[in-house]
């Protein structure tokens, strides 16, 4: 038996799979996205529709070793309706994709830049506070379950993990993907979350700890970004970059130092991403949609007496920027207010996140 014969006959198990909110309903398709983000769940749906000798499942990240004659394969196999490829980065050559005459065929990759004729690239972020609840299903108190949330990021497997394994397994599963320069290039990232991002601060910190070329840090950060572990967002009218990271969780596994509220900050840009509208952010605001125009401040636990202060002094800049609404996005208070045609309102997190 041969190891294809082998995957086929031996098909994966996929625990019970529940519904997120993007559909793929494409017949050829790259699904894209960061280790944790619920590829194989997406795959493993698919695959249920389907009787055994009816797919082919193939995941690259396998070290065993795997026969690369796939098209043969299924040509001798003709039951066979779907093809289910994971992590396809690690395939050294996928040509033989246009020798295979099947309909379906579904790829995972953690590579945002990997394209194929023929195919469409679906990005898949990880989860959102909405399809989070979904997934955690042990309370209705909506605080609640988003300290949860914050606590265990969106990735989903960390939802099945004790508190005390999810850092570890952030870490190993960023030290199976990265050498020991990235993660510490990893580290300082992570310091400059919610920060004016400058890389080659980054370079002159790191190069008196240990060798390292600036060229180095410069590769691995569009590393990072092209296999979605991190987003930049600009600052409006300006060159000047903010870094958020595809779970807000690899805050803590990557640093000692709290600071909640780069991680509540990072939260909410992770809600941003399933809007899939371009975020800026300004000298005033944490966030900025132009196409909404909406201005979004993340002020956890500012009374409010002092957050109407800061709107009273703010319409004049807003007008500049033609926002119509500014969202203050707080850990439970509550207000709204109208002035000069500009609305202002404050609210828990949990409530803007499922408003969207």
């Amino acid at each position: 038996m041969n190891s294809l014969e082998y995957f086929y006959e031996n098909p994966p198990y996929f625990s019970k799979f529940i519904d997120r909110k993007q559909k793929f309903e494409e017949n050829k398709i790259i699904i894209n996205g960061f280790k944790g983000c619920g590829k194989s769940h997406i795959i493993g749906d698919e695959i249920s529709k389907y009787k055994k000798d009816e797919f082919l499942y193939i995941d690259f990240d396998d070290f065993r070793n795997i026969s690369f004659r796939i098209d043969e394969f299924l040509k001798n196999n003709e039951k066979i309706k779907f093809l289910a490829l994971e992590n396809v980065e690690n395939c050294q050559d996928l040509s033989f994709l246009k020798n295979i005459k099947i309909d379906k065929i579904w790829l995972t990759t953690i590579k945002k830049s990997l394209n194929l004729d023929g195919f469409k690239k679906i990005n898949l972020d990880m989860l959102d506070f909405e399809e989070f609840i979904a997934f955690e299903r042990k309370s209705s108190d909506l605080g609640g379950i988003f300290s949860v949330f914050l606590s265990r990021g969106n990735g989903v497997k960390n939802i099945s993990l004790d508190a005390f394994e999810l850092n570890l397994h952030l870490q190993k599963t960023l030290k199976l993907r990265y050498d020991i320069s990235e993660i510490l290039i990893l580290q300082e990232c992570a310091k400059f979350t919610n920060s004016k991002f400058n890389a080659y601060e980054i370079y002159k910190i790191l190069k008196e700890k240990t060798k390292i070329s600036k060229n180095k840090i410069y590769e691995s950060i569009d590393k990072f970004e092209d296999e979605n572990l991190v987003y930049f967002i600009n600052k409006f009218s300006s060159n000047n970059k903010k870094i958020y990271f595809c779970d807000f969780a690899f805050q803590d596994a990557l640093n000692f130092k709290k600071d909640f509220q780069k991680k509540l900050t990072n939260t909410l840009f992770c809600e941003f991403l399933k809007l899939k509208k371009e975020v800026f952010y300004t000298d005033e605001f944490d966030f900025f949609i132009p196409e909404n125009f909406e201005a979004f401040l993340v002020m956890p636990f500012t009374p409010v007496e002092f957050i109407k202060l800061k709107f009273k002094k703010m319409i004049k800049n807003l007008k500049v920027l033609n926002i119509k609404k500014v969202y203050v996005i707080t850990m439970g208070n509550s207000d709204f207010q109208k002035d000069d045609g500009v609305e202002f309102e404050i609210l828990p997190f949990w409530q803007y996140a499922l408003s969207i």
